[in-house]
């Protein structure tokens, strides 16, 4: 009964290790990236995980589309609101304890 138990967890691991070696190399295909604050935004315009046409949409013409621009400005907006408004820190501005 443990050695199955050991073995359902071991292949949970290494399932979790195989699937976060997927994301990793998927997002490295990934060709363009914008930088809010803190948060980058990792997207692409072709291919496989191309960003829908219809979010492709960029009206200011800045060379971003207008969704990404909007993914960004809401992780800044709700960062701000948590750390301003709700006292969180931060772990990068955090103490170490």
């Amino acid at each position: 009964m443990i050695k199955r138990i050991c073995l359902i967890v071991m292949l949970s691991i290494l399932a979790d290790a195989v699937i976060a070696g997927e994301w990793e190399d998927r997002r490295s295909k990934l060709e363009n990236v914008v930088i809010y604050d803190q948060f980058r935004v990792f997207y692409s315009l072709s291919g496989n995980d191309a960003l829908p046409r219809r979010r492709q949409v960029d009206s200011n013409r800045n060379k971003i589309p207008d969704f990404i621009e909007s993914v960004g400005n809401r992780l800044v907006e709700a960062d701000n609101f948590f750390e301003v408004e709700v006292g969180l820190i931060p772990p990068p501005k955090g103490k170490a304890v």
